[in-house]
């Protein structure tokens, strides 16, 4: 039996009509708002003054005691807090089912569709040792508690029910820690991807348990045939979702120019409905897991989508306010439940709700014991698998402090206690798991951070260390530029006292002339690497964007894999940049759809023809690491120069003997040891570009300059493009253009970009043929042209004038 009955809102409106006859003149349904919007608020402020005054207390929790607060103080009054009392009393009586499906789905799908799909590869058996094997034993476990330990007369279908609940951790209030607290990308991938799948497995664990309580019966094979049923029935509704609005995207990509934020709009709406549907369709439609349907339809998204649409960055923002905003409800709703049920309690009976208390320690307690029983076991698969445990015992450690519980926990336990025809001895599950719910987050989620930092599990890597000293020089010295500038003589700032403008500036008020810290243990070769690596992944993004690579293809998504095949290894003496042997690979090798279907079926898959999308990828391999490493000895243009200020890093080639003699003061080891790294890092690059020059001529062809001139000469163009948008947006924002003029010019950016799309390599070849016939016969059309593979970045003015002075003459229109 429940403390209380509870009522949906409907519920309560058909009560207001009935005791009004039916002649109620004035609903006041539009009450309920008035909570969430109120939690908004508080959250908004909280927010502010955490972030501010204790960066360690996490949000999520300080939310719960928020609503714990709420539940007391709406309670404690009697409800007569007016129309505030009416919306908590509302919310407070919520259907779990309605808040199930109205905040999870978009919780769920805002952690998956942003996940790293290379790392969620790498991590996945641990992941599914965590969630599968992981979630068997934790239930087992916690319904032996169940049945033995707490003083209630549960069968083993009740126990069972109460262990599935408890096996479900939260991956909002796991995840959001994480990342707060700056943890590993390794470990909180294994943590985080574990949470958003055993939710589906536990659910479906609780479903079935739940259907026995209700009097359905299974043999064993139809235990077996339903887990399968449900379990796998989820990724494929997700992955049908998933499909569809790849479909969806590819169609809108190959249609006509549009609108730049219209297409943003549209796009942002298909993530909400895609997140939704799959979750309903795959719950209530197909009675499958609509949790793991949710969470494959937004890795489905993170795995094929981003190249397809328009902004990352601006949809990323769009949803971390959705899950901020859900998080916000969901935590603070779930306080003032658990506070509405123990004061109800209390009224009723005084002693019970003492014992109350005692059980939710217990069964907190068990909880911790229970996953840490469960980790020693499936220690020796987490160790084999993926990365493996990189800390040992202390990323174990990790995963058992940090298994918290949430919110789906407590919509399960509601989901019980809302069920009359369920007989649970007395036994309020909302406030029994809520209450251990509560001190997973206030005892785990407060000293999480403190344990990662005493275990040395938060200190910033010291090659991240190193990038942050180079790049803070390389902010000081543009910065310095900035300043010189606006001071400068007929300047609109030439009045200003230099001195005092300076001290107003940290960055600018200390001499920039820092040196390496000594570490002998510096890997620096693999520092530069991964820097190397990070600025390729971004000129490949920018090459998307430009319509450089076709984004309907599976070239995009081969580029980014291979920069994250590379970051798996170091490099060393006898190793090379690994993500060339990954294009290396792909390009020797012939899927086997391409043996099996033509071209032109393959098109309508938005396949390349086999030649074209080898020379594309090739081509963007040597484009992005020319380009990155020439920003990289800008970036990295102080370690040479020992503080010399009119030293540059094209005599960066000499001894670092003879590099000091020129400078302020002589090299430190850990400047040698640097700047030997960085001569093998671009001897490695160079010697990669080189190899794959050989095999780009060898797949263009007969014509091969001719060719890849015409290909240069796309990329300028859709660089080009690209650079006049930033302009544009710029020039929207100062006012400098009317909103007519704006549109008038948004659209015919859009109209080139769209027709690079459609420029595939088969007119490249034709004009390229053409133009080798011409250069034949005349014999110097073509000496005069010189095409740089250089992109114009929305963010580098440097190379925009290198751009305009390397490109002398472009090729002929067509």
């Amino acid at each position: 039996m429940c403390i209380r009955d509870r009522f949906t809102l409907s519920s309560l409106l058909a009560l207001a009509h009935a005791s009004g006859g039916g002649n109620v003149e004035h609903s006041t349904a539009f009450q309920d708002v008035l909570f969430p919007f109120m939690v908004l608020g508080l959250g908004f402020v909280i927010n502010g003054l955490l972030s501010r005054f204790a960066p360690w207390f996490p949000y999520t929790v300080f939310m719960m005691l928020v609503g714990i607060g709420i539940g007391l103080i709406h309670r404690g009054t009697d409800r007569d807090l007016g129309v505030l009392s009416d919306s908590i009393h509302s919310w407070d009586n919520i259907d779990p089912h309605l808040l199930l499906y109205a905040f999870i789905p978009a919780l769920i799908f805002g952690d998956s569709f942003t996940l790293n799909v290379h790392l969620v590869k790498k991590c996945f058996w641990q992941c599914f040792l965590l969630a599968g094997p992981g979630v068997v034993i934790g239930a087992g476990l916690m319904a032996l508690v169940a049945h033995d330990v707490l003083p209630y007369h549960w069968n083993w279908k009740m126990s069972f029910t109460f262990g599935s609940i408890t096996a479900a951790t939260d991956p909002v209030a796991v995840v959001g820690l994480l990342n707060s607290l700056g943890a590993s990308k390794k470990l909180t991938m294994v943590i985080a991807g574990e949470s958003l799948m055993n939710d589906g497995v536990a659910i479906v664990g609780f479903n079935l348990f739940r259907n026995l309580l209700l009097g359905k019966s299974y043999d064993a094979g139809g235990v077996i045939e339903y887990l399968f049923q449900v379990a796998l029935g989820g990724p494929a509704v997700g992955i049908a979702f998933g499909i569809g609005a790849l479909i969806i995207l590819s169609i809108m990509k190959r249609g006509s120019p549009d609108n730049h934020e219209q297409d943003l709009s549209n796009q942002t709406t298909l993530t909400f409905a895609m997140a939704y549907l799959s979750f309903f369709v795959g719950e209530h439609v197909c009675e499958v897991s609509g949790v793991l349907a949710c969470v494959t339809a937004g890795v489905m998204i993170a795995a094929f989508a981003w190249p397809l649409l328009d902004s990352r960055q601006a949809l990323r923002h769009v949803w971390h306010v959705v899950e901020f905003m859900g998080n916000t409800i969901v935590f603070t709703l779930s306080g003032t439940i658990i506070a509405s049920d123990l004061y109800d309690s209390y009224e009723l009976d005084k002693t019970k709700t003492g014992e109350y208390f005692g059980y939710m320690i217990v069964v907190y307690l068990f909880m911790v014991l229970i996953r840490a029983a469960m980790m020693i076991v499936l220690y020796p698969g987490l160790a084999y698998f993926g990365y493996g445990m990189e800390n040992t015992w202390k990323d174990a450690f990790v995963g058992v402090w940090g298994g918290l519980r949430g919110a789906i926990g407590l919509v399960l336990c509601l989901i019980i206690d809302e069920d009359h025809t369920i007989h649970n001895d007395g036994a309020p599950f909302v406030v029994i798991i809520g209450g251990a719910t509560f001190y997973t987050l206030v005892i785990n989620g407060t000293t999480t951070g403190f344990i990662l930092e005493k275990l040395g599990m938060l200190e910033v890597p010291k090659s991240t260390q190193v990038m942050g000293q180079e790049a803070e020089h390389y902010l000081h010295a543009k910065t310095q530029a900035a300043f010189e500038h606006g001071g400068s003589e007929g300047h609109l700032f030439a009045r200003a006292d230099k001195k005092l403008s300076k001290s107003m500036v940290s960055i600018l008020a200390h001499q920039d002339c820092h040196k390496l810290d000594e570490d002998p243990k510096m890997d620096y070769v693999h520092l530069y690497s991964d820097v190397l690596l990070e600025m390729v992944r971004n000129d490949y993004w920018f090459l998307i964007e430009a319509q450089g690579i076709p984004v309907l293809s599976d070239v995009p998504r081969q580029l980014l894999e291979s920069v994250e095949h590379g970051l798996d290894f170091t490099l060393d003496d006898q190793d090379s940049l690994q993500d060339w042997q990954y294009i290396e690979e792909l390009v020797a090798d012939t899927p086997w759809y391409y043996k099996v279907f033509n071209d032109c079926i393959l098109s309508l898959f938005s396949r390349l023809p086999l030649r074209e999308r080898n020379i594309y990828m090739v081509a963007a391999y040597i484009h992005a690491h020319e380009h990155s490493m020439k920003r990289m000895k800008r970036l990295f243009s102080h370690l040479f120069r020992f503080c010399a200020d009119s030293a540059d890093f094209g005599a960066a080639t000499r001894t670092v003997s003879e590099r000091a003699m020129e400078g302020t003061r002589e090299s430190t080891a850990s400047e040698t040891a640097a700047f030997v790294a960085f001569t093998k890092i671009d001897d490695a690059n160079n010697a990669k570009i080189a190899a794959a020059e050989k095999v780009l001529a060898a797949t263009f062809g007969d014509g091969h300059e001719y060719k890849r001139a015409h290909l240069s000469s796309r990329w300028l163009a859709g660089a080009t493009l690209v650079e006049e948008r930033h302009l544009l947006n710029k020039y929207k924002e100062k006012g400098y253009l009317p909103a007519k003029t704006y549109e008038h010019l948004e659209e015919q950016i859009e109209e080139d970009l769209h027709r690079l799309l459609e420029h595939g390599l088969e007119h490249t070849d034709c004009q390229a043929d053409s133009l080798g016939c011409h250069a034949a016969e005349g014999g110097s059309h073509a000496e005069d042209k010189t095409v740089t593979s250089i992109p114009l970045t929305a963010n580098e003015s440097d190379d925009t004038k290198l751009v305009a002075a390397k490109t002398e003459q472009t090729v002929a229109p067509c």
